[in-house]
């Protein structure tokens, strides 16, 4: 979230809703344990300071709104590295040939989703799920 005050952009966005009409909101998933957290402190910290970070408690409490049910909320999807953007100036921990870094980002990827595969369904997982959501419905 890239707002000071996310629940207020929320309630103004509640009155252009019908009855049974919905919100979803999509954001990185910045949680404490949050792998892309990691990733973004080493790599592009910049993305940290625009975001208003918020774990998937703050999330839900943001949507929290009068006349409003929360319907769904969690982690949604496998671990990427999509998070760090282009044009903000990252670190140059792992030099500054672009190649190199998708080399490193791709073998930590399949090491990441291989160490994963036979343990658990990591589609949703807290610590690797590159975002968190939230759905709530016009009562």
């Amino acid at each position: 979230m890239h707002f000071e005050d996310p629940k207020l952009i929320l309630e103004i966005f509640s009155t252009f809703l019908n009855d049974g009409g919905i919100i979803v909101s999509i954001i990185p998933n910045f949680s404490f344990f949050s792998f892309h957290k990691l990733l973004c402190y080493l790599y592009q910290p910049k993305i940290l300071e625009i975001h208003n970070l918020m774990n998937l408690q703050k999330l839900e409490n943001m949507h929290k709104i009068d006349g409003f049910s929360i319907v769904n909320s969690g982690y949604l999807g496998k671990f990427s590295l999509g998070i760090p953007a282009y044009g903000v100036t990252p670190r140059t921990i792992f030099g500054t040939d672009y190649n190199k870094h998708r080399e490193i980002g791709n073998k930590m990827t399949k090491f990441v989703w291989n160490k994963l595969a036979n343990t658990y369904d990591y589609s949703g997982n807290s610590v690797f799920a590159p975002y968190i959501y939230c759905v709530i419905k016009k009562n």
